[in-house]
């Protein structure tokens, strides 16, 4: 069976599919998986450490960027037509600091 992080595997979901012989959670954590209860039916679970941490690590830096340029806020801004010509105080940067 393939699961992913936003499935709650359990007793049910075991029961359910009683001949399941893996668990292969198609995420870096398995939390959300019953490791009690799969070892009790023999169960083997698996995850895929590894593979989502540089998408974290650039996600949260694409994130700090956008949240101290105020990218969000300035496209919303554009989109909606409220823009009407430069000002040098309009959407002030907030800076990274230490």
């Amino acid at each position: 069976m393939i699961s992913f992080l936003t499935d709650n595997i359990d007793a049910e979901i075991f029961d359910a599919c009683p001949s399941a012989k893996v668990f292969a959670n198609f995420s870096v954590g398995f939390n959300n998986i019953d490791l009690e209860e799969a070892q009790k039916r023999n169960i083997a679970v698996s995850n895929t450490p590894g593979v989502a941490g540089t998408a974290v690590s650039e996600h949260t830096v694409a994130f700090m960027l956008t949240m101290t340029t105020r990218m969000d806020e300035g496209d919303r801004f554009m989109r909606s037509g409220k823009y009407k010509g430069w000002d040098a105080e309009l959407f002030d940067r907030h800076r990274l600091e230490r």
